[in-house]
């Protein structure tokens, strides 16, 4: 009996460790994801920003823009052809999320006085 109840204590220890282990992992795969994430939409701002620049034939960036996208980066929106779609959309045209979002982004600053 004894034996027997040792062995199943060997048993629950291994498993608690391989539970544990496995937590471990999926918290390091869940990180990882985020980190991937984040990193696609610094790289999108940098992109969209250069696109920009060329397409303005300037060193320079406009200010505005740049807040803009970092507004849509907080709000987890995408910034990925943002300026593209702004150059060419109509005023008739359906509006994206990102656009929305920044619609009323500006509107609170311009409230608000902050822009």
């Amino acid at each position: 009996m004894q034996d027997a109840s040792k062995r199943e204590m060997g048993q629950m220890i291994q498993r608690t460790a391989e539970l544990k282990e496995y937590e471990q992992q999926y918290k390091k795969k869940q990180r990882t994801e985020l980190c991937s994430q984040l990193m696609d939409k610094v790289f999108d701002i940098a992109d969209e920003a250069y696109n920009h620049m060329q397409d303005l034939d300037s060193k320079d960036w406009d200010k505005r823009n740049w807040n803009e996208w970092l507004k849509l980066f907080v709000h987890k929106q995408t910034v990925d052809g943002t300026m593209a779609e702004l150059l060419s959309a109509d005023e008739t045209a359906c509006e994206t999320d990102a656009q929305a979002q920044l619609d009323e982004s500006e509107l609170h600053d311009y409230i608000k006085n902050e822009g």
